[in-house]
């Protein structure tokens, strides 16, 4: 099987999939690249905005970068109007307000921002606190899916190893 039976499991899996309009994924790709740029960019851009300690850990070029990962939500124009929003948004928020004083991460941030009638006035920076709040789920339902696509590949595989011993092939 492994040597010219595998070809035409694929075929038949192709078909199938064309005739039901499946997205069929390109399984030599790799999907999980390791510590990427992008990876450390997304992470290092979450912590700098999380609100823990008078938001201690805010770097507004991290920041920054953050909001170039996401390019179809910030154009150069966004990104401009951004960096400023992030000038006032800092002096703002460490101003003593104690509504932004004790804030113990993200969530705490994004409510606080929207009790307060700060969302509108801050809009971009809203916008990345609720990106930052969806990455997370988004990443753990794509790895879910990814994990599924192997667990079927490895049963498939099992599947014609027994067929192919048993000579069905």
């Amino acid at each position: 099987m492994r040597e010219n039976g595998w070809e035409f499991l694929l075929d038949d899996v192709f078909s199938f999939c064309d005739v039901h309009d499946i997205l069929i994924p390109k399984l030599d790709e790799s999907y999980f690249p390791g510590k990427s740029k992008l990876s450390s960019d997304l992470l290092l851009g979450m912590g700098s905005l999380n609100p823990v300690n008078s938001f201690s850990n805010f770097d507004k070029g991290k920041i920054m970068t953050l909001a170039k990962c996401y390019p179809s939500e910030f154009d150069d124009r966004k990104i401009r109007d951004l960096s400023y929003q992030l000038d006032t948004f800092i002096i703002h928020m460490r101003s003593g307000n104690p509504k932004f004083s004790n804030l113990q991460g993200i969530r705490e941030l994004a409510k606080a921002l929207v009790e307060a009638n700060l969302a509108k006035t801050y809009s971009l920076v809203y916008l990345l606190v609720k990106l930052t709040l969806i990455l997370p789920v988004a990443t753990a339902t794509v790895e879910r899916a990814f994990s599924s696509m192997k667990h079927i590949k490895i049963k498939c595989g099992i599947a014609l190893n027994m067929k192919t011993r048993r000579g069905q092939l």
